[in-house]
């Protein structure tokens, strides 16, 4: 019996990380969307201009800013070179934006 109580604790602690790591997905995804519309805004941009600009979708740019999904690499290097601002400079106002999720990241072992 004390193997089923032992599987089942940490299924359960299983089930906890993989649910933070969705949470922090997500909570990743709102603040780089956040970002990204903040640039894209301060240069008077429509989100149709910024989709033509790095040859995306104009429904993909509105998805990536309101954080229904985040970008890839290559969608976000594509964004940061579009809007003409340098990509290090999007994630450091992405780590203003959103500290506790770079502080968690980095605990976890996923970044320097």
């Amino acid at each position: 019996m004390g193997t089923n109580t032992q599987e089942s604790r940490l299924l359960w602690l299983g089930f906890c990380v993989f649910l933070s790591g969705i949470l922090l997905l997500v909570e990743l995804a709102r603040a780089t969307g956040t970002v990204i519309r903040q640039a894209r805004e301060a240069q008077g941009l429509s989100q149709l201009e910024l989709a033509v600009r790095c040859d995306l979708d104009p429904n993909t740019v509105s998805r990536l800013e309101r954080g229904l999904r985040p970008p890839s690499l290559f969608t976000f290097l594509a964004l940061a070179k579009a809007l003409g601002i340098p990509a290090a400079k999007l994630m450091a106002d992405l780590e203003v934006l959103q500290p506790e999720v770079s502080v968690s990241v980095a605990q976890d072992g996923y970044r320097d």
